[in-house]
């Protein structure tokens, strides 16, 4: 009889507590290890990848790559198995709850994080996404839920489960096959480079976290991705195809500098943006402190949304050239 996630309790050696959510490709449970006496997260992958020829290989492989990464700002994995033709991941248990939470009770409030705070978060996140790239390893999935607040306010970044091996065949394959649906396991459309979706527009490399890590900043500013629509593959098309709107559209009070940096990091094609994720948060950064150098009040407000919740009725094209002008005069 399969084994149904109502019916938990133990997965080899961890002892499930509760779960703390769910996923495209798997459920995650805070757990005891009882060897270790330790608390773990375990990702339970789904039952129908076990099907996939290539996924569990995939998922092996990295595992154990994935296990010698070793950063203060990266969710550490511990072991990788399979209890009764169901495969886990074991990772450390981190209680400080996700980005993506914290957003969401801000937004509940009206409020966005600080740009001190958000800068915070870009600097330590980016620090792991280098860190991995010198290792040979790209994330592929960076967003809110994948950012994980540990006590001492340090952010991790976790779930490398669909992260690409530079150079290994699976990272060239495509986000959509034959059958024209969406495949859960290798990233989430709202931040999803379009060359994962679209291999002719170049491999898949440090420019692709580059463009997911700035769409998440770009959701911080704003208060929304730039990419809405009511399906997957509307919003993957709009990646591909569209014009990102100007961050300014939807909060007006966004220093120019901040919205220069992040243009230029979510350009369509890999080769315009920053090469490395370092570039990029070191020039989000610099953006951040010249912007407080002549608007101080800025720095430690919690902007209140207002009319940025809804874009402007201005298309694209109009919007980008305002962008064009308002660089123009900032370059002068």
């Amino acid at each position: 009889m399969m084994f149904t996630d109502e019916a938990l309790k133990t997965i080899g050696q961890y002892d499930i507590v509760e779960k703390l959510g769910d996923g495209t490709t798997a459920t995650v449970y805070k757990a005891v290890q009882s060897s270790l006496d330790r608390f773990v997260a375990l990702k339970l992958i789904h039952p129908n990848l076990a099907n996939d020829p290539t996924f569990l290989p995939h998922l092996d492989h990295e595992a154990r790559i994935l296990a010698r990464l070793d950063h203060v700002n990266i969710v550490h994995v511990y072991d990788v198995g399979e209890y009764r033709r169901r495969f886990y991941l074991a990772m450390q248990y981190v209680a400080g709850g996700t980005l993506q939470k914290r957003q969401a009770q801000l937004r509940a409030r009206g409020e966005r994080l600080a740009l001190t705070e958000i800068e915070q978060i870009a600097q330590q996140i980016g620090s792991a996404l280098e860190y991995a790239h010198s290792q040979g390893v790209i994330h592929r999935d960076v967003k809110p839920s994948n950012i994980i607040f540990a006590h001492d306010n340090r952010t991790l970044l976790g779930d490398f489960g669909i992260s690409t091996i530079i150079g290994r065949p699976y990272g060239a394959r495509a986000l959509l096959p034959a059958s024209g649906h969406a495949h859960g396991t290798l990233g989430s459309p709202a931040y999803l480079a379009p060359e994962q979706a679209h291999p002719e527009l170049g491999p898949i490399g440090p420019a692709s976290d580059v463009y997911s890590l700035a769409v998440v900043l770009y959701e911080l500013v704003t208060g929304r991705v730039p990419f809405v629509a009511n399906s997957p593959l509307a919003v993957i098309s709009k990646h591909r195809n569209e014009q990102v709107p100007l961050p300014r559209t939807f909060n007006p009070d966004l220093p120019i500098e901040i919205e220069r940096v992040l243009i230029r990091a979510l350009a369509k094609d890999p080769l315009e943006r920053y090469k490395r994720v370092a570039g990029f948060v070191d020039a989000f950064a610099d953006a951040i402190k010249q912007a407080l150098r002549t608007r101080p009040a800025i720095a430690g407000r919690r902007a209140a949304r207002g009319r940025d919740e809804h874009p402007r009725d201005e298309p694209p094209a109009l919007q980008h050239a305002a962008y064009q002008r308002r660089r123009h005069h900032a370059d002068v």
